[in-house]
């Protein structure tokens, strides 16, 4: 693998190789061993900062070596409200994205500052494990869900109740996976996590 990309860098069409979001994981993992082998658990700040930086250069490198001639964009009456709304709806994701990281953070606070170190450690790890069992039902429900509304996207009826019923499936999923995590709590950190967890 090594010689396989050195040829592509010395080639020249290593970035062409790897494309945005692609195989960057190869990168990364060669500098975290690198910096993990030679400096131990110091290295670790290092890497991540070292992998932050090679992502933006390959990011960069990617998107010049993909855009060859400028070109430009007429927004028309009808796409500038277009994009008002898509602008709109992004922003209240954004927010709604920092709304959750601050309650997260001061939830953690809250926990610290009341019951010490070692109920933020319970608590992060119950939100990782529903984090992880909530991230696979969405993923498995977007295999289904998107191709069938692309189906029905010009009938608002059909997309309505095939909305609705995705809802109904996911929150079944839902309350039976944290029913039985509730019920399996200490097995699910002990596998995944530690002993330390008893």
């Amino acid at each position: 693998l090594g010689l396989y990309l050195l040829v592509k860098i010395l080639r020249g069409d290593f970035w062409y190789w790897m494309p945005v979001g692609g195989n960057a994981e190869i990168v990364s993992s060669i500098v975290c061993a690198l910096f993990y082998s030679f400096y131990g658990v110091d290295g670790i700040l290092w890497s991540m900062l070292m992998n932050s930086i090679i992502s933006i250069g390959i990011h960069y490198l990617t998107i010049r070596n993909s855009i060859s001639k400028k070109f430009t964009f007429i927004l028309s009456n009808k796409n500038r409200i277009t994009v008002y709304k898509l602008l709109g709806l992004g922003g209240a994701l954004m927010w709604n994205s920092l709304l959750v990281l601050g309650v997260a953070q001061a939830t953690r606070v809250f926990l610290n500052h009341l019951e010490g170190i070692s109920a933020v450690a319970y608590y992060s790890a119950a939100f990782s494990l529903s984090a992880l069992f909530l991230n696979f039902i969405l993923s498995a429900m977007s295999t289904d869900y998107y191709p069938s509304l692309c189906k029905v996207a010009n009938k608002p009826k059909e997309a309505n109740d095939l909305a609705n019923n995705q809802l109904e499936i996911g929150i079944y999923l839902s309350l039976t996976g944290l029913i039985l995590t509730l019920l399996f709590a200490p097995e699910a950190l002990y596998l995944a996590y530690d002993k330390g967890f008893e």
